[in-house]
């Protein structure tokens, strides 16, 4: 026997009346020498049958005849209870159990979540539950992302009149000592024309004492 999968359903119906399409069965392990005609088991198909057949990979069918070749090798000749028989035989190995029980229509939730409108609503469902919370999130991220973008902004904001203000009172500062300068200057040409001309009278003074005439020139400057 190979790997049993306990539970599995069934999706068409080749096996009505007795199993009808959407039922699920049971599968037990058996040993080979206890199958029998007449058992409901569930086989693998070989690869080359389901290609040339156009079968599914597992199938639910009865056993009709079993068979031992000359060489000792034993076929099992399955059909459905509503087909003809298979068109091949399989193999003890190829059995993977024996059907003992069966509950009608309980796999119609599970082909219909195997389907394309299953698998559909499920996303729907899904979205239904998730994405309003996504959304909420994604709205919370986005708030919050503007909420520091403008205090980025705004800081910027102080930054530059900070800075301005620094530049005009900088300004009122140099203005202030150039006007310092100015005067500064002013007072210095004053002072060098007054100590030009208290040099003239010291020499004027010099002059008259060494009993020197004083220069019509200088008389006039001064």
């Amino acid at each position: 026997m190979g790997n049993i999968q306990p539970i599995m359903f069934v999706p068409t119906t080749s096996m009505q009346p007795t199993i009808t399409r959407g039922s699920v069965v049971l599968v037990k392990s058996v040993p080979s020498s206890s199958l029998q005609v007449g058992d409901i088991i569930v086989f693998s198909v070989p690869k080359a049958y389901q290609v040339q057949y156009d079968y599914p990979p597992t199938i639910v069918h009865r056993i009709i005849s079993i068979t031992t070749s000359s060489s000792g090798a034993v076929m099992i000749q399955t059909k459905g209870d509503n087909t003809a028989e298979d068109p091949f035989q399989i193999t003890p190995s190829q059995v993977r159990g024996e059907v003992v029980a069966i509950i009608p229509y309980l796999g119609f939730p599970l082909m219909y979540l195997d389907s394309m409108y299953g698998i559909a609503s499920l996303i729907i469902i899904v979205s239904y539950f998730w994405l309003p919370g996504y959304i909420e999130s994604y709205d919370r991220k986005r708030k919050e992302g503007k909420k520091q973008q403008d205090e980025r902004l705004l800081n910027i904001e102080r930054s530059v009149e900070s800075f301005s203000r620094a530049i005009n009172e900088y300004a009122k500062h140099l203005e202030s000592h150039t006007a310092v300068i100015m005067e500064l200057k002013e007072t210095t040409e004053s002072l060098s024309k007054a100590t030009a001309k208290m040099d003239s009278l010291l020499d004027d003074h010099l002059r008259l004492e060494k009993g020197k005439p004083l220069d019509w020139h200088d008389m006039q400057d001064n």
